[in-house]
C-alpha cells in the first residue's frame, strides 16, 4: 500500500510548476548528456534510462555527486527524449535523511523561500482516502528560472518524501 501512496505523491508532484535555476553551475540548460559529461569535473556519468525514474517524459540520462554545505548529494540529469536537452536537474541526498534536515540543509544554502502549503485527499483504493500535505518552498532566479523544494506527507501513512529540483524558466519543453 505505501508503494501505491508514493506513487500517486510522485505524480501529484508533476502537477506542481516545474522549478530550477539559469543553468545548473557546469551544465545548461538545452545541452545533450554527452556535453553535460564532458562539461563536468569528471564526476557525471551516463546511465540507462529506466522508464520508472521518468519525470514525466524527461528520462534520467545522467548521474554525478555535488556536496553542497558540507552535505553530500547525487545529481540527476532529465533530458528531453534522446537525451538532447536538458530540462530538470534533481538533488537526492548521498545519504538518508528526513525531508525536514534535507529542507534545514537547502534553507542554509539558498536562504527562505517563498512557502505554499496545500493538502489533497487522494484515493488509495478499496475507497479509503489519505490527506496528502504537499509543502514546497520556492526560489526564483535572475533568468526566471526557479529552484524548488518540494515536501509530500501524509502521517498515518508514514509517508515523507521530497524533491530539490532545478528547472529552467517556462518549464519542460
Amino acid at each position: 500500500m505505501k508503494y501505491k501512496i508514493v506513487t500517486l505523491a510522485a505524480l501529484a508532484c508533476l502537477a506542481l510548476p516545474g522549478t530550477a535555476q539559469a543553468n545548473w553551475k557546469y551544465s545548461r540548460w538545452g545541452m545533450s548528456v554527452d556535453q553535460v559529461i564532458a562539461a563536468s569535473p569528471r564526476t557525471v556519468h551516463r546511465i540507462a534510462d529506466i522508464e520508472k525514474d521518468r519525470v514525466g517524459e524527461l528520462q534520467r540520462l545522467a548521474v554525478g555527486e555535488v556536496t553542497e554545505g558540507g552535505t553530500k548529494f547525487q545529481v540527476q540529469f532529465y533530458f528531453s527524449p534522446g537525451g538532447t536537452n536538458l530540462q530538470l536537474v534533481r538533488y537526492e541526498p548521498a545519504e538518508k535523511m528526513t525531508c525536514t534536515d534535507e529542507g534545514v540543509v537547502i534553507a542554509k544554502l539558498l536562504g527562505n523561500g517563498k512557502v505554499t502549503e496545500t493538502v489533497e485527499s487522494t484515493d488509495i483504493g478499496d475507497g479509503r482516502k489519505v490527506d496528502i500535505t504537499y509543502r514546497t518552498a520556492t526560489w526564483t532566479g535572475t533568468q526566471g528560472d526557479e529552484v524548488q523544494f518540494m515536501e509530500a506527507r501524509a502521517f498515518n501513512q508514514s509517508l515523507d518524501i521530497c524533491t530539490f529540483t532545478f528547472e529552467r524558466a517556462g518549464g519542460r519543453g
